[in-house]
């Protein structure tokens, strides 16, 4: 990518979402943001994409994320039964909900593709529904904030989540509730040779709400746009 990139932001927002973390079977636990290979299935919907055109141009669009506020949650609690071994067997699932969550999202690409996308959102001309993850979750609000264009930058006073192999210490924070630090969070789908989707690449993550204020003990490389500076993974 050169030192110059557009970058689309926009707001989205729900009563609810979940976001699940791979790998939890009895008890659903979610993320509290929408990891990319989410963003990208949501860009996905809005352009009529299948899933082997996400999978194939995933590479190709870079996101970020910040939580307007990080999300409460509850536990939404299923009792059904399961037939196993000749016999009927009660199996208890529990799900962890987010409340209200509400987000800023970044995507970077190739310019023509995010002018389009931007006209899109504005428009909110999509193919497909958009949902907060699962499909009893429809997205109720998305609007444009901003289309800019951004530009290399080093610093240690981002202002969207943090995403990198290795993450600094916070040394200064100002803000409602503290930073989340969230390893292994996905970022990057393949295609076995079935066809079925699986997680392939993670990364870690600091979370934090968009209006704190927060300083890390060392500099990072990021974006600058219209007065942000932020990371794109």
């Amino acid at each position: 990518m050169s030192e110059k990139t557009p970058i689309l932001k926009f707001f989205i927002s729900s009563s609810f979402g979940h976001f699940r973390v791979p790998y939890t079977n009895i008890f659903l636990k979610s993320y509290p943001i929408p990891p990319k290979p989410t963003i990208i299935g949501m860009i996905g919907a809005m352009l009529g994409w299948t899933q082997k055109d996400v999978i194939r141009d995933q590479d190709k669009i870079r996101v970020s994320v910040s939580p307007i506020k990080i999300p409460k949650t509850f536990v939404d609690y299923i009792r059904y039964l399961k037939y196993q071994d000749g016999e009927i067997e009660p199996a208890p699932l529990r799900t962890e909900i987010l409340i209200n969550p509400k987000y800023y999202v970044y995507v970077s690409g190739e310019k023509n593709f995010i002018n389009r996308l931007c006209n899109i959102v504005d428009n909110r001309d999509f193919m497909f529904p958009l949902y907060m993850g699962k499909n009893e979750f429809p997205i109720e609000d998305i609007k444009v904030i901003w289309l800019e264009e951004g530009s290399k930058s080093k610093f240690n006073d981002p202002t969207s989540v943090v995403f990198g192999r290795k993450i600094p210490m916070v040394h200064r924070f100002e803000g409602y509730e503290m930073p989340k630090y969230i390893p292994q969070i996905p970022y990057s789908l393949d295609e076995n040779v079935k066809g079925i989707r699986k997680l392939s690449s993670t990364i870690n993550a600091l979370i934090f709400e968009f209006a704190a204020k927060i300083e890390l003990e060392e500099v990072i490389e990021g974006w600058r746009v219209n007065g942000e500076n932020i990371t794109l993974v």
